[in-house]
């Protein structure tokens, strides 16, 4: 009955020198058949970029200003009243309206934000999708040689019954 020899142990014994013996080495080709074949697959990721657009609704504003000369009057007369209040004389008064005008006009040319509508944009999302699929990479051959059965990985074509090539390592202990 033939024996079933793995790639490595196949491979250790017959192409390459195994490091577990030592002396004279010595190597000389034989010839194998080739009893089968199977193709070698692999699963391959692709990830593809896929677009999802929708539209949404954006607000419009509009910059409100105040009125810098009301509100400068405003400022003053508050800070004028406040001014006397704190510091209990005119001097008081007089520094709080000054501060109060300047206040209120700074606050009257910032203004204020109002929407006035809304208008309509495209809004573009991206998100992968990932596929799987099988791609030959190569055969796995099973090869005959002296009653003994191994097996290799190959990207060459063979087929069953074809003459293959072997290169036999021998060494001693």
């Amino acid at each position: 009955m033939k024996k079933l020899t793995t790639l490595m142990v196949a491979g250790a014994m017959m192409l390459t020198a195994s490091t577990a013996f030592a002396g004279p080495k010595a190597w000389y080709h034989v010839n194998g058949t080739v009893t089968q074949v199977e193709p070698n697959y692999v699963t391959i990721e692709d990830r593809q970029p896929v677009n999802k657009c929708s539209i949404v609704e954006v607000p419009i504003l509009s910059q409100k200003k105040g009125n810098a000369g009301e509100s400068a009057l405003g400022g003053m007369i508050i800070g004028g009243i406040l001014g006397k209040a704190i510091g209990g004389n005119d001097k008081g008064a007089a520094a709080g309206a000054i501060l109060g005008g300047v206040i209120g006009a700074d606050k009257a040319q910032g203004g204020t934000q109002e929407v006035i509508g809304y208008r309509q944009v495209e809004k573009c999302t991206t998100t992968y999708q990932t596929t799987t699929h099988e791609v030959r990479r190569g055969n796995v051959i099973r090869v005959d040689y002296n009653g003994n059965t191994m097996e290799f990985f190959s990207d060459r074509i063979y087929n069953v019954g074809d003459s293959i090539a072997l290169k036999m390592t021998l060494t001693t202990r």
